[in-house]
């Protein structure tokens, strides 16, 4: 049997990453940057995190002499810049593209134990135990080509959605009207000209984004942390948005609000 080792939590970090920068966080992982990677931590915590997870987030953010370019390890791994990242990064990154049985200790465990019906022959192959009677193979055989069956037509329909859901995906938009995005059709045209440079690729995370118009009820910070993100559009105008990314319209990155900039422009 092989013996799996850290190694392999790498080679499938690696993997699934090359999966979900082509996902829907693809704006933080396609191109990453220590600071993208940190406002996507800063996304998956307010969106809440499991007790492990959380662990893995806190015991990064706690390392000595912390700042934001303790992730330009991680873009250089993600990147191909680099093969072998330190051992105390594994578990961020894992994180961040989600791959499961995270963190190492629960991965190793998971590859190492077999199923209980599973047995390991001299050979180190993985052999099937069986505790029915002989006389009841036959019945269990029916039953388990039914379930086979119905397995695959589980799968063809989930197919079939995914297919469908990619296609429509495809050949939509998002377009940026008053203080949020809409999905629109890519090719929607105006008086016979396709308005194409105010469309972008249609992405689930940019729908939730909303412009908001400052006034007396808005809380702009939670347990001491900004939860609102503003852009300055002159002198003397900002815009503020309720989660970071880059403004709809000049394409400049939202910045987290501070007590400076609430005086300065919203007082």
């Amino acid at each position: 049997m092989k013996n799996i080792t850290y190694k392999d939590y790498i080679t499938e970090i690696k993997a699934q990453y090359e999966v979900e920068k082509k996902g829907i966080y693809a704006s933080y992982l396609s191109k990453p940057s220590p600071a993208l990677l940190n406002d996507f931590c800063k996304i998956l915590k307010q969106k809440g995190l499991s007790q492990k997870d959380s662990m893995i987030l806190e015991t990064f953010y706690n390392l000595p002499n912390f700042d934001v370019d303790k992730f330009r390890p991680i873009c250089n791994f993600f990147k191909g810049k680099t093969s072998a990242p330190n051992q105390d990064i594994l578990d961020v990154m894992a994180l961040l593209v989600n791959l499961e049985p995270r963190p190492l200790g629960d991965f190793l465990k998971s590859k190492h134990n077999p199923p209980k019906n599973h047995a390991i022959d001299k050979t180190g192959s993985s052999v099937v135990l069986s505790n029915k009677p002989m006389d009841l193979l036959p019945k269990k055989m029916i039953s388990s080509s039914r379930n086979r069956l119905l397995i695959l037509i589980c799968l063809f329909l989930c197919l079939s959605i995914i297919v469908y859901w990619n296609f429509k995906r495809e050949n939509s938009c998002l377009e940026w009207q008053n203080n949020r995005y809409i999905e629109v059709a890519c090719n929607k045209e105006i008086n016979g000209f396709a308005e194409l440079n105010t469309k972008v690729p249609y992405n689930e995370r940019l729908l939730l984004l909303r412009r908001i118009i400052p006034n007396d009820t808005i809380t702009y910070f939670k347990n001491g942390k900004a939860v609102i993100w503003y852009c300055k559009m002159d002198e003397d105008h900002i815009e503020l948005f309720n989660q970071p990314g880059h403004h709809p319209v000049t394409n400049k990155p939202l910045k987290a609000i501070t007590e400076y900039i609430i005086e300065r422009y919203l007082k």
